[in-house]
């Protein structure tokens, strides 16, 4: 059992959220009142070389559209609350679950690919750095 649970979701990977939402509240089942699941997506930063008032409008946007799309495919479960961050997915996720005191962080998985063996996943980085516990969900694919 967990006080506090994060999600991490891939916006692109849209079959693996019901199944990590359903582990997390196994995580803390029969916990207090206050135990909270949370839900973070991270949107990448978009390139340097773009005006800073383009960029910054483009990411205001990308934002918005994500924790709406996070909302809906959440549903009814109001009780998750939907966090946006943007910037390299493993680094906002770790450095989330440290700034919030997150108990364990729930990341789904894919069957790595050669780059991955080379650079690492998100998945990998998450294992590698998290300060807490994390259950890492292998994909079917």
């Amino acid at each position: 059992m967990f006080p506090s649970v994060l999600v991490a979701v891939d916006p692109d990977q849209d079959t693996s959220l019901e199944r990590a939402l359903s582990v997390a509240r196994a995580q803390i089942e029969g916990a207090e009142p206050d135990k909270a699941i949370k839900a973070i997506s991270v949107v990448p930063k978009l390139p340097g070389h773009m005006p800073q008032d383009l960029a910054q409008d483009a990411i205001n946007r990308i934002g918005a559209e994500a924790a709406q799309k996070l909302r809906t495919r959440v549903g009814s479960m109001s009780d998750i609350e939907i966090v946006i961050k943007h910037g390299r997915p493993a680094e906002e996720i770790i450095d989330y679950a440290r700034a919030n005191d997150i108990a364990c962080v729930i990341v789904s998985s894919h069957t790595p690919a050669l780059k991955d063996y080379l650079l690492g996943s998100t998945a990998a980085r998450v294992v590698r750095h998290a300060p807490c516990s994390v259950i890492v969900l292998r994909g079917e694919d």
